[in-house]
């Protein structure tokens, strides 16, 4: 059976974007979402998710180490992953970087990162949310070097379900070697999808449950769109998430939610 969960990344992000995942949800255009540990409109969400108890289940945590500032201090103290700015630090953006995966971290540095993740998971759960499932910013939890460390914090705050790196797309022979063996090693530790990319990485659904990717944002005449990018002035550009969506939801068969995943790609029981 072609199952799909569509899961809207950088709830907590902005307040358009907030706003917009949840007006999203609203419409049926998302199934589950995942929020950023002090966003700048963590405030916001966290009274959408108070005010609407339906939604507040499919709440998963966005781990964050590339934009916008760190929650620790100790982070501070390592110039590869923080930049000093004006209002105080920032991350660097270092792991947007592919070639991150090849360049080893020390042990502080390891122990650093998985304190900063940490301090996300227990901000979340302070705040009243459980997380359902986990993601990343820019996807750093598929970064080989940071695996472990995000595997550790997981399994210490009992977060048994993950995003699994893109693999709705032939990336060539290399990446979808490297990236099966890498999806092959998640699923055996964590409950998975079987399928995830954008929308733009599926030429069509496969058997099994399908996660979509989408970025939720609205543009500058107020329409909801799938965000690819900001413009100068700030608004979201991006293709009107609906229509964009249908291409793909005409061939699911059903829909689902990340809390109804059993083990990889396969629903429970009663579902």
């Amino acid at each position: 059976m072609i199952t799909v969960i569509i899961n809207a990344d950088d709830f907590g992000q902005s307040a358009s974007c907030t706003g917009a995942i949840y007006e999203a949800f609203r419409r049926g255009l998302i199934t589950d979402t995942t929020m950023l540990a002090g966003g700048a409109a963590e405030a916001e969400a966290l009274g959408l998710i108070r005010g609407d108890m339906e939604f507040a289940g499919r709440i998963g945590i966005h781990f964050n180490l590339t934009e916008g500032r760190p929650l620790t201090k100790e982070l501070c103290s390592f110039s590869r992953f923080v930049r000093r700015e004006r209002n105080g630090w920032e991350f660097s953006g270092y792991f947007r970087d592919r070639r991150t995966n090849f360049i080893p971290l020390t042990r502080a540095e390891k122990e650093a990162l998985r304190g900063e993740l940490r301090a996300q998971a227990k901000r979340l759960l302070g705040q009243g949310v459980k997380p359902s499932h986990a993601d990343s910013h820019h996807h750093v939890h598929t970064n080989l070097r940071l695996t472990p460390v995000f595997a550790q914090v997981l399994r210490e705050y009992g977060i048994q379900k993950c995003r699994l790196h893109k693999n709705a797309e032939d990336y060539g022979l290399l990446r979808n070697f490297v990236w099966g063996r890498y999806n092959r090693a998640l699923a055996g530790s964590f409950v998975t999808t079987r399928h995830m990319g954008g929308i733009t990485d599926y030429a069509a659904l496969y058997e099994g449950v399908n996660e979509i990717m989408v970025h939720p944002d609205y543009d500058r005449r107020g329409v909801l769109v799938d965000r690819e990018r900001f413009a100068d002035d700030g608004f979201a550009v991006g293709e009107e998430l609906e229509s964009r969506l249908s291409r793909l939801m005409k061939q699911a068969e059903r829909t689902t939610t990340y809390a109804a995943l059993a083990s990889p790609g396969v629903l429970r029981q009663e579902d």
